[in-house]
């Protein structure tokens, strides 16, 4: 599957994603979710790491609050 994904890819297709029809929701994890139920092949970068602005604060504190009320962070 690896290697249909790639050629895909090589020959145009701007992304593909390979989901397990094993997994209950994989499908709708892999469509509605940034975390995915499957695996994305891309031939370009598809995600970038920058420097966290001020307009990332929002976004940081839901990531980091449900961490915190867990014990983990």
């Amino acid at each position: 599957l690896l290697d249909a994904a790639a050629q895909a890819c090589r020959g145009g297709v701007a992304r593909s994603h390979i989901v397990s029809y094993a997994e209950d929701g994989a499908l709708l994890s892999e469509l509605f979710t940034r975390a995915g139920g499957g695996t994305l092949v891309a031939q370009e970068q598809f995600e970038l790491v920058r420097e966290a602005s001020i307009g990332d604060v929002g976004g940081l504190i839901d990531l980091i609050t449900p961490l915190e009320e867990q014990g983990i962070l």
